[in-house]
């Protein structure tokens, strides 16, 4: 399947008018009220959010050691990974109807993940207006396009690999050329205070660590974060690895119709593509908009072991004809 290609003197091919068209779909004063921002369900979320950390971790502190400690940790680690959901959200500015609230709590995931707040929701702004576009969708994983960058990527180790590089490029002003693409010019000294904060806030956590010689840190923070990662790339896959390369929204992104507890912990994301088609409706309203799409949406999968069954078997079918075809070039030869 080949990829938008853009030349230099050509104009991306954006995805808000597909986005627009989907609209037709869905009764206008419907749509509106489901863009009717709201405090109350952000709150809930974010409530049983906490409490399902503050149980995992509890569990953590009572668990005798051994491999116990370690299921407590991946647990507790995959309920933190899931902050990322909220994170998403505010950055859309659709968690809260209350700014501040918006504001607070995606400073707050951003910390706890190390994501640079501007700096991924003008990343995001671009994913959602290049989706599937090789050349300008910046979180577009086509490492994920290979059997072995699937695997690779799931393991979250180049994902880590990108955080670092991230706060230590930006907090010295640094920026790649595809960056730049959607970081302009006057938001680069924010990204730049926001990640050296970002830093100091990090040294400081290590400074006390080391003085008061915690564990805490490591122990409920750092090493679940770090091995609870893969399941939250396994599902950051999941959203758009091996759908169509178009700019058409309800083809280009996988809606997953998980088990509500799965869902409810990913704040309605596995229905990705009613998110993508309209990102101005909040999270607690995308089912409603999902049911207006769903039937014209092209991939839809029964939850996250079918889909990842999918992508494998693709890659696994994708890497075994690469095999057979050098093979026979070998034979011509």
């Amino acid at each position: 399947m080949r990829g938008i290609r853009v030349s230099s003197d050509t104009k991306p091919v954006s995805t808000i008018g597909p986005s627009q068209a989907a609209r037709k779909y869905v009764d206008r004063r419907e749509l509106r009220d489901m863009m009717t921002r709201k405090d109350w369900p952000g709150l809930l979320f974010l409530s049983g959010h906490f409490g399902l950390i503050a149980v995992s971790g509890y569990l953590i502190y009572i668990s005798p050691g051994g491999l116990l400690t370690v299921l407590a940790m991946f647990l507790h680690g995959v309920f933190i990974v899931h902050l990322f959901a909220p994170l998403h959200e505010c950055s859309h500015s659709t968690a809260y109807k209350t700014q501040w609230l918006n504001d607070g709590v995606y400073w707050f995931c951003s910390l706890v993940l190390g994501l640079s707040p501007l700096h991924f929701k003008l990343q995001h702004v671009d994913h959602h207006t290049y989706t599937q576009d090789v050349d300008n969708d910046p979180q577009m994983i086509l490492i994920g396009e290979t059997l072995w960058g699937y695997l690779y990527y799931a393991s979250a180790i180049p994902y880590f690999i990108d955080i670092l590089s991230n706060l230590y490029r930006h907090s010295l002003n640094r920026f790649s050329e595809r960056e730049l693409k959607y970081v302009y010019d006057s938001a680069r000294p924010r990204i730049v205070r926001q990640t050296r904060f970002m830093v100091l806030f990090y040294l400081a956590v290590l400074a006390a660590s080391l003085y008061f010689e915690s564990w805490i840190a490591l122990t409920y923070w750092l090493i679940p974060r770090i091995i609870g990662e893969p399941v939250e790339r396994i599902i950051r896959l999941a959203e758009h690895n091996g759908c169509d390369r178009t700019p058409d929204m309800l083809l280009n992104t996988r809606t997953i119709l998980s088990f509500y507890p799965v869902r409810w912990l990913s704040w309605n994301m596995p229905l990705h593509t009613a998110h993508h088609a309209v990102p101005q409706v909040p999270f607690f309203s995308i089912p409603r908009l999902n049911a207006c799409l769903q039937s014209r949406t092209k991939d839809v999968r029964d939850g996250y072991p079918q889909t990842v069954a999918f992508q494998v078997s693709r890659l696994v079918d994708q890497e075994r004809n690469r095999r057979s075809a050098a093979s026979q070039t070998k034979l011509d030869a």
